[in-house]
């Protein structure tokens, strides 16, 4: 026995405008001003004024999210030793997200957040051919962190770990201040 497929009837929502009266008699009726509430004045703080607590960069993980410094790691353990004491590694998104865990697009966030904030350099962009990879310069942790002092980034704030060259009086503790 074939089936019957049962079709409903269409829905029209098409309006006709010559059904619709809109005459000027019935808008002041239903349409009325609106006025504003009162706003009840309060000493409120400014939030967008001051940054997020900024924190003095001491260490690499200051200054990276934990993302970034897994990435990081990674790069900088596997990669090989050079005679300036950086190191160099070689290898695509499919290996980093191997090592960190990370997926393809997360890499390359951080991938990117990374050379923003001079941990990484690339020295050789792959080629055409599937074999070549990049080449990461992947600095240590102390010529990291001299390269953030000479230019200045002393403070990271925020969740992202922001470096930024100055920090708010009320965010550093009096004991840096005094030093």
């Amino acid at each position: 026995m074939p089936k019957t497929s049962r079709q409903r009837p269409k829905i029209n929502f098409a309006v006709d405008r010559d059904e619709i009266d809109i005459s000027s008699d019935w808008v002041p009726e239903i349409v009325q001003p609106l006025t504003p509430a009162p706003v009840p004045v309060t000493a409120v703080p400014d939030r967008t004024a001051a940054p997020a607590k900024g924190r003095l960069i001491t260490r690499v993980q200051h200054g990276l999210t934990p993302g970034q410094f897994a990435v990081y790691r990674a790069l900088y353990d596997k990669g090989e030793p050079t005679e300036d004491g950086a190191r160099t590694f070689r290898g695509g998104y499919a290996q980093l997200c191997e090592l960190t865990g990370l997926c393809k697009r997360g890499i390359q966030n951080v991938r990117r957040q990374l050379q923003q904030k001079h941990a990484i350099r690339i020295r050789e962009n792959p080629g055409f051919d599937r074999e070549q990879t990049t080449v990461y310069e992947v600095l240590d942790e102390a010529a990291l962190l001299m390269r953030w002092k000479s230019l200045g980034l002393l403070y990271a704030c925020g969740k992202g770990k922001i470096l930024s060259t100055v920090a708010l009086l009320s965010t550093v503790s009096h004991n840096s201040i005094d030093e």
